[in-house]
């Protein structure tokens, strides 16, 4: 009895998935059912294990950063954006200096959650979200894009091949030009109070 296109299409969801969970162990989970649904933990290292540089912005752009995927040469920063005193025009004001880049040895992942269509792979992408809390939505949405124009490009699976795109990517936006970061601002504070220490 030949397979139908669908039960061809199960298959190699099925095999995906298996292949994410002898790669990446517990840091992948997935259920089965009408629809395959995974979600993958990727964990972020730098280069020759050396720390991330956060450039944090004054205190009044606390939630404003960039991450620099090397300690130097350090990209030069534009001032950060100060609100002008009552007595000074904006064009008056002079810009803050930023406090020194941070050297972080550690980011939070990465989550790439995802489902898995009857037509995937060949004729439907998978359906997924990236969910972290320190990258801003512009450099999310274009490492999203990014990772829709592999399935477009290669009609495979590519599930197996976002985790490298993913970490890659990261690295590669903030390489040299900064990736803007979205921080809370109670960190920032932190942050602060334990520079004035």
């Amino acid at each position: 009895m030949s397979q139908t296109p669908d039960d061809e299409n199960k298959d190699r969801q099925e095999n995906e998935l298996l292949a994410l969970k002898a790669i990446f162990d517990s840091d992948f989970t997935y259920k089965t059912g009408v629809r395959l649904h995974g979600a993958l933990v990727v964990h972020l290292e730098s280069a020759d294990d050396a720390p991330f540089l956060v450039q944090v912005s004054n205190r009044n752009t606390a939630d404003r950063c960039v991450l620099l995927s090397s300690p130097s040469p350090l990209t030069p920063f534009p001032p950060p954006f100060q609100p002008a005193s009552p007595s000074e025009s904006p064009e008056t004001a002079a810009p803050a200096t930023p406090p020194p880049p941070l050297s972080v040895a550690h980011l939070p992942p990465i989550t790439l959650r995802f489902h898995l269509p009857p037509g995937y792979p060949e004729t439907e992408p998978p359906s997924f979200v990236l969910e972290c809390i320190w990258i801003d939505i512009g450099p999310m949405k274009g490492l999203m894009d990014a990772l829709n124009q592999i399935w477009e490009a290669e009609r495979c699976e590519v599930c197996v091949k976002w985790p490298g795109m993913i970490a890659d990517g990261t690295a590669r936006a903030s390489d040299g030009i900064g990736l803007l970061l979205n921080l809370a601002r109670e960190w920032n504070d932190c942050w602060e109070e334990g520079r004035r220490r």
